[in-house]
């Protein structure tokens, strides 16, 4: 493979991360996803996800979910009948022939994978945009250096200031708006 082809190939799979990201975050937002993960982590009731479950079966089934996402016979069969087919648990279970529990374990751990896999899509955004704004500011500071200093610049130790400057600017702005909300 050479080289065009492989920055070809790196090209498409950035951009289909970016059609993935506007994908979920037009049907699932952060507190969706927080719902999804405190049902995977059993400490709500399938009832406080009920209206996620037609919305992620169907970003599941469409693969426009990570193509990682992959879920047993019976975790799809159940997927699709509660979110695509809108059957009820009971129609569900006499299809699988399974008791209620075993598919219940089955389905949690289907929205396990499937809020992980979310997940993932938005921390690639947000590292993608903490990155451009490391990089965007290391250049800035590059461009206003003295021409006699850029002999004695080194890349890492620039990226690297610049690194802690975003990143504690970005704590900073964290600890005062949860000042604010305790106020």
């Amino acid at each position: 493979m050479n080289v065009e082809n492989e920055i070809e190939e790196f090209n498409k799979k950035k951009e289909l991360e970016i059609v993935q990201k506007t994908k979920i975050e037009a049907f699932i937002s952060l507190m969706d996803l927080k719902r999804l993960e405190a049902y995977g982590n059993n400490m709500i009731d399938f009832n406080m996800i009920r209206d996620l479950v037609p919305t992620i079966s169907r970003l599941f089934f469409s693969k426009a979910l990570n193509e990682d996402v992959r879920l047993s016979y019976a975790q799809a069969m159940i997927m699709a009948g509660s979110g695509l087919q809108h059957k009820s648990l009971e129609e569900i279970l006499v299809e699988v022939d399974m008791d209620k529990s075993q598919a219940m374990a089955l389905f949690n751990k289907a929205i396990k994978r499937i809020s992980k896999s979310v997940r993932e899509v938005y921390l690639r955004e947000a590292e993608a945009q903490f990155d451009a704004k490391i990089g965007t500011q290391a250049m800035k500071n590059i461009a206003e250096m003295n021409p006699a200093d850029l002999e004695k610049f080194d890349a890492k130790e620039e990226f690297g200031k610049v690194h802690d400057q975003v990143y504690s600017g970005i704590e900073d702005e964290l600890l005062k708006k949860r000042e604010k909300r305790e106020q």
